[in-house]
């Protein structure tokens, strides 16, 4: 069992990665793309149990009265705080709920983290967000 861990960033979490093993390093990639690399810390006898654990810390559903309800538009991503956040083409039109964790806004649908995202909106407008959980009403006559 492996008893050292490597860290990629809160940004993965609960999303497969791709770990090479080479020399005295461990490279650590996500959809192809360098996350990390660490000083090799276990025994060479473990990497094959190194490449099975390749998972990144399972992501837990944040225990916090800032979560938000957001239906994801037609390009895919929902809006929060002024600032538009992917979610994917195949949750088009379906409900999503929106949390904070520390600097990453999570997106969660039928009760599994969907996309994890660095904050990229101005903290200052979260007050009016969180203030309308349900994201903005419908407007039945536009004049």
């Amino acid at each position: 069992m492996l008893n050292c861990k490597y860290h990629v960033g809160r940004y993965l979490a609960g999303q497969n990665v791709e770990v090479v093993l080479k020399g005295g390093l461990v490279e650590v990639f996500s959809d192809s793309v360098l996350v990390a690399t660490h000083a090799r810390k276990h025994p060479p006898e473990l990497d094959d149990s190194l490449h099975r654990q390749a998972l990144a810390a399972p992501a837990t559903r944040p225990s916090t009265h800032a979560v938000v309800v957001r239906k994801v538009d037609k390009n895919g991503a929902v809006r929060f705080a002024g600032t538009a956040y992917f979610v994917g083409q195949a949750h088009r039109c379906h409900q999503v709920e929106v949390a904070l964790l520390k600097d990453t806004v999570q997106i969660w649908g039928d009760g599994r983290l969907l996309r994890t995202h660095p904050i990229r909106h101005d903290r200052r407008k979260e007050h009016g967000a969180f203030a309308n959980p349900s994201g903005r009403p419908d407007r039945i006559n536009a004049a």
